[in-house]
């Protein structure tokens, strides 16, 4: 299920577990794989601060774009919100955009610059971390890329199942564009190693990793 998401965007992947289930190595083996051998894969990850970067996990992602992904196209002067979180791409983004003095205005501007860009790096796979650190602006920055996704960008969320932040991050499959129906496929540990191309199993009573995908069209 995985693999198929990522080779058929726009779609969006939850993947839930346990701490030491093989999140990662699922995550791992799936941008391993032939298929995506020519998609950008960007990756960012969410960290227990007590005051979070700014939108950290996205940026930390879209930083990585210039070793990772082919110059974008040519893009509208809204990219130049990023311009400040981006050093990295200066030479890529437009001119820093002023303050428009309204909070919400800048928010919105910033919202609409990571949409763009990610649209302007073609095929994607979106890989973010540890969601279940994920701080408020965050999760409202991407509750707004699943409204509006492109439609090469693939993102996948990958969660620790602590019961706190989990119910608003897999909220955000209801938000995306087209409610065609949320997948469930879980695997259990004890099932052997965790392979991104396995077929999953849904019996057993202890479920110790869920992850979810869902078509956006």
């Amino acid at each position: 299920m995985l693999l198929r998401m990522a080779r058929t965007p726009p779609a969006l992947g939850l993947v839930v577990g346990e701490a030491g289930v093989g999140k990662t190595r699922l995550v791992q083996e799936l941008l391993r794989r032939p298929e995506l051998e020519r998609r950008t894969t960007l990756v960012g990850q969410c960290h227990p601060l007590g005051e979070p970067f700014p939108f950290g996990p996205v940026v930390e992602a879209l930083a990585q774009a210039r070793r990772l992904s082919p110059r974008p196209g040519r893009l509208t002067a809204v990219t130049g919100a990023l311009v400040p979180l981006l050093p990295e791409l200066d030479d890529w983004l437009p001119p820093s955009l002023p303050p428009t003095g309204d909070a919400r205005l800048d928010r919105h501007r910033l919202f609409r610059a990571v949409v763009e860009l990610l649209d302007g790096f073609g095929t994607t796979v979106l890989v973010l971390e540890d969601l279940h650190w994920i701080d408020p602006n965050t999760l409202e920055l991407l509750t707004f890329l699943v409204r509006h996704l492109p439609p090469r960008l693939s993102p996948l969320l990958i969660h620790r199942d602590t019961g706190t932040s989990l119910p608003a991050v897999a909220a955000l499959g209801g938000h995306a564009a087209d409610h065609d129906g949320v997948r469930d496929r879980r695997l259990r540990r004890r099932d052997g190693p965790i392979r991104a191309d396995r077929r999953p199993r849904q019996h057993g009573q202890r479920l110790d990793l869920d992850h979810r995908t869902r078509r956006v069209r």
